[in-house]
């Protein structure tokens, strides 16, 4: 009847005031979010630098090569090489997911508008987001790990290389583990593929 209409409208207006809201709040809340992963990926760069004890280098690649020239083990020098491998292999990919963050970025508008058909639209868009912005954290981790493992364990060469091969599978569990899609893979699949 009419309380079931009125509820209806009121539940619409509000519906609607949301949308209009977050269409203005949307690019200053990606902006603070990115600049807080920034500060995160940076503040993780550094503790990880000054536990390596070389508080130089902010590179996790230069990390690798400095722990390879002054341990001369080639167990180290393969290390090396993987982590320069990865570094390509990341070029491609963080390139899929900047391409997926500016579509998504361009899509809001839609997602808001359809917003009033289903109420989970933002929340979908916001985890995928979330799982682009939060993916450069889970690689800056999982590559110090045989960092870490190879300066502070030398003589472990299996356990380190084993490490190694496991950094791009962890990272798909690390994600599946939080609940969260990769938006830019299967661009970066199409790009890997035409290469």
């Amino acid at each position: 009847g009419n309380g079931a209409a009125r509820n209806n409208f009121k539940e619409g207006v509000m519906t609607f005031l949301l949308s209009f809201c977050l269409l203005f709040a949307m690019p200053y809340l990606l902006d603070l979010v990115l600049y807080l992963r920034d500060q995160v990926l940076w503040l993780l760069l550094k503790a990880f630098s000054n536990v390596l004890g070389d508080s130089t280098t902010l590179s996790l690649t230069g990390s690798f090569l400095k722990t390879a020239e002054e341990s001369e083990t080639i167990t180290d020098a393969i290390m090396y090489l993987g982590a320069v491998a990865v570094s390509l292999l990341f070029i491609f990919d963080y390139t899929g997911m900047a391409l997926a963050m500016l579509i998504m970025f361009v899509l809001f508008g839609f997602t808001v508008v359809q917003m009033n058909l289903d109420k989970t639209a933002v929340s979908g868009w916001c985890k995928n987001v979330f799982s682009t912005v939060i993916t450069p954290v889970i690689d800056l981790i999982l590559m110090f790990v045989p960092l870490f493992l190879s300066v502070m364990f030398p003589d472990m060469w299996l356990l380190k290389i084993v490490v190694c091969m496991c950094i791009i599978p962890a990272r798909r569990t690390a994600k599946n583990v939080l609940g969260l899609s990769s938006p830019g893979e299967g661009i970066m699949n199409a790009m890997t593929a035409l290469a």
